[in-house]
């Protein structure tokens, strides 16, 4: 009976070990966002959802402005704070229609469940806000896309978020642009 009590702690301990394990390869370890893995499942479920029942959602990539200025002045752990002060305070403005991931590098991604383009639009620009007033000094560019169907993909949602990223900078950064501007 020892021994099988033993082997029992020994099991539930390895089960602990495994459940530890798993969640660290679904998350950065910098910011505890989900890592950039974790997106083509977000995707693949969002749009099961969407497509099967009707569903929006919506894409919105993200990054900091002027992100090697940060280090430069800040230091690299000084952009680490900032890093994972963004992944908090984002953290706490979602829910589980959302999917929150670190892309790479100071880029996020953040799908959005029952959002179409103007609400995740919106939803994107009060955190940008948000996260302007609470950063000091340091602020984000968003580019914002939606799914258009069955017939839509990853890369399509990411290609179109990408350049209304990049109008967003090219209107002087600290700006939400969408797909149809």
């Amino acid at each position: 009976m020892l021994k099988d009590a033993a082997l029992a702690e020994q099991n539930e301990e390895l089960v602990r070990e495994l459940e530890i394990s798993q969640n660290e390869a679904q998350r950065d370890f910098l910011t505890g966002c989900y890592n950039r893995h974790q997106l083509g499942d977000g995707f693949a479920k969002f749009s099961a959802l969407a497509y099967e029942r009707g569903f929006k959602f919506s894409f919105a990539i993200f990054d900091v402005d002027h992100f090697k200025t940060v280090n430069d002045t800040r230091g690299h752990l000084g952009g680490d704070h900032i890093l994972k002060q963004i992944a908090d305070t984002v953290r706490a403005k979602t829910d589980r229609r959302h999917i929150f991931i670190r892309y790479g590098g100071d880029e996020f991604v953040l799908l959005g469940l029952h959002y179409d383009l103007e609400a995740m639009t919106a939803f994107c620009e009060r955190l940008r806000a948000i996260l302007e007033e609470r950063m000091g000094g340091v602020t984000l560019s968003f580019g914002v896309s939606t799914w258009h169907g069955g017939c839509d993909s990853l890369p399509g949602l990411i290609a179109r978020a990408d350049r209304a990223l990049y109008r967003s900078k090219e209107k002087g950064r600290n700006a939400v642009s969408d797909e149809s501007e």
